[in-house]
């Protein structure tokens, strides 16, 4: 089947009506929010954000690492209230920072993507304008109330017993079935998928040479895999969730445009998930509560994301 046959088969335009701006979000209900919070038993919380500094992997033409700067330290203010600076000890400190909004640990709005001159649910790809995307920009999921769902870990590399996927590497639906039998664990409508290659550790280890170029990730055959079990969204430990290497079958960044465009599915991007799954290789239990809220930029493409796992 082509990928144009694929992309056919698992659009949602319509689904939830034509005015409908979140796309797969709506597979989260009240319902299976409140199942999630079920899930915690112990109350401990593994963050899944690579720190925002100017150390991270950007550098590209569209995107730069963060880059934070002191614009007062232990200053004094002055005012009507003070004949001079003296007269109060009050002291503070403040700080700016230039960031792309996709830099970092980051959620891909359904904006982000388009083709053919349309973006999700038809809505013409020129209506995004210097002022971002009304329609579908990032602060439709902040109005919502952010992402509250049950979070389910793939750990690919540890299944494979390595620390991380092989550069290029195309990890296909078999293979996700695969780990999920082995770690006991099903996908339920409404889970937010995510899947570990362990490339963020390489990243640690090695640095950023061909670290974006040469990434693991998803197939873009998963955009089937992913509709028909209900995800609602995925996210990796990758810049891009797919890998970088355009598959024989494909076109480029074929995954975002299935997912993004068709499915109206939100992709997260660079997300540190050693930690959790160190613990869940422990105790066996890969679900747990996830929460990852969006910043309401009004018409963004994307928003900064500090993810929390909860178990």
């Amino acid at each position: 089947m082509s990928w144009r046959e694929v992309a056919d088969r698992i659009r949602n335009w319509g689904r939830w009506g034509e005015e409908d701006r979140l796309g797969t979000l709506n597979l989260i209900t009240p319902e299976s929010v409140v199942a999630a919070a079920g899930l915690v038993r112990t109350g401990r919380t593994f963050s899944l954000a690579i720190p925002f500094d100017a150390s991270g992997p950007q550098g590209g033409r569209f995107r730069s690492n963060p880059e934070r700067l002191m614009s007062a330290i232990n200053g004094t203010m002055s005012g009507p209230k003070f004949t001079s600076d003296s007269d109060s000890p009050f002291r503070f400190s403040d700080d700016s920072v230039f960031m792309a909004l996709q830099a970092a640990t980051q959620w891909d709005a359904i904006a982000h993507v388009s083709y053919d001159g349309r973006l999700y649910n038809g809505i013409p790809a020129d209506s995004i304008d210097v002022s971002g995307s009304a329609e579908l920009g990032i602060h439709r999921v902040a109005q919502r109330g952010g992402i509250v769902a049950r979070g389910v870990l793939i750990d690919s590399a540890r299944h494979l017993g390595i620390p991380y996927l092989a550069p290029d590497t195309a990890v296909t639906p078999a293979m996700l079935d695969e780990t999920l039998e082995t770690q006991g664990v099903q996908l339920r409508e409404g889970d937010v998928l995510l899947v570990r290659t362990g490339w963020w550790q390489r990243f640690i280890e090695q640095g950023p040479d061909r670290w974006m170029a040469e990434a693991p990730g998803l197939s873009w055959r998963c955009a089937e895999w992913l509709h028909d079990r209900g995800v609602a969204a995925v996210a990796t430990d990758t810049a891009a969730v797919e890998v970088r290497k355009t598959e024989p079958d494909a076109v480029t960044m074929l995954l975002h445009m299935l997912t993004l465009r068709d499915m109206g599915m939100m992709l997260g991007e660079l997300w540190r998930l050693d930690e959790l799954a160190e613990e869940c290789a422990n105790d066996q239990v890969y679900e747990f509560l996830l929460v990852a809220a969006a910043l309401p930029f009004t018409g963004a493409m994307g928003t900064p994301v500090a993810p929390v796992a909860i178990k």
